[in-house]
């Protein structure tokens, strides 16, 4: 469907209309010949009308927003579009009109969430990131711009995965992304490094959901927690795993190694007994010849 549009004269009465207007306002075509745009707008926009028509009177175009309501009293979020142009020495006006509503419920709907996601953000410290298909991004919380080292117009000329990922991760991090919107569920976790404003290393704990409002809309938002003490740590473990691990290699007399299930991960030899640890690590069981 082509743009709404009609014609008004200095005193905003509509003396043209086409199809389209008719169609958005849910007139007949002779009913909105003789209207007046304050017929056809909301109360809280007509004491602006009068400044809409010196802007274009003065400027010979103007583009503005305004909120247009049916002849059944539904509002509308249009894009005006405003041209002013001569006939037989009148000074006419010529306007385009946009239904925008879809539009201005997404903005909406967004914001809310940015609201919320900075209070949550804020108030536990993570990351908040919204960013497009290919990765540039739309959006950050405080805590985010802190740890990019950017302010957010710098932000948005940049991609998440060549600012928030080790130069070593980004290749990873770029097919995971891709890998999103096969995902039946939207989501999906992945930790990866990060070098901080400050040169440090960081370790981010990111949580991923792939939120798709239409066919023109999708964006992706990614929740970060730092999870750079709680690594290290289980690195330490894991370290210290392997170790006793070799240690129980080289002894002469027989063992079983097995996870916190009982099932069997290696045959070895050392006389050694220990309590089992938690899911997360492996449990020792020993089984001693006699």
């Amino acid at each position: 469907m082509s743009d709404a549009s009609f014609v008004i004269d200095r005193t905003t009465q509509i003396l043209d209309v086409n199809q389209a207007a008719c169609s958005l306002f849910k007139y007949q075509r002779n009913e909105m010949i003789g209207l007046k745009i304050a017929d056809i707008v909301t109360e809280d926009e007509i004491p602006k009308i009068d400044i809409h028509i010196q802007n274009i009177l003065k400027n010979q175009v103007s583009r503005f927003e305004i909120t247009h309501v049916t002849k059944n009293g539904h509002r509308v979020a249009t894009e005006v579009h405003a041209r002013r142009f001569s006939e037989r020495n009148h000074e006419l006006i010529h306007v385009v009109i946009r239904n925008i509503s879809e539009r201005k419920e997404r903005e909406e709907t967004l914001m809310q969430f940015y609201e919320t996601a900075k209070a949550i953000g804020d108030a536990g410290g993570m990351l908040i990131l919204g960013f497009n298909e290919v990765g540039n991004i739309r959006y950050a919380n405080t805590r985010a711009l802190e740890f990019s080292g950017y302010d957010m117009s710098r932000l948005q000329e940049r991609y998440f995965y060549n600012t928030f990922i080790s130069p070593d991760q980004q290749k990873d991090a770029l097919v995971f992304l891709e890998s999103l919107a096969h995902l039946e569920n939207k989501q999906g976790q992945k930790i990866y490094p990060f070098s901080a404003k400050d040169g440090s290393e960081k370790i981010i704990l990111w949580d991923f959901s792939h939120i798709r409002k239409e066919k023109r809309y999708d964006l992706y938002f990614a929740i970060g927690i730092e999870v750079t003490s709680y690594y290290k740590k289980f690195d330490d473990i894991r370290r210290e795993r392997d170790n006793y691990m070799q240690l129980m290699e080289k002894s002469p007399l027989p063992c079983l190694v097995t996870d916190h299930k009982g099932l069997i991960l290696k045959i070895l030899s050392l006389i050694h007994i220990s309590e089992p640890t938690r899911p997360l690590y492996i449990s020792y069981a020993v089984f001693c010849l006699k």
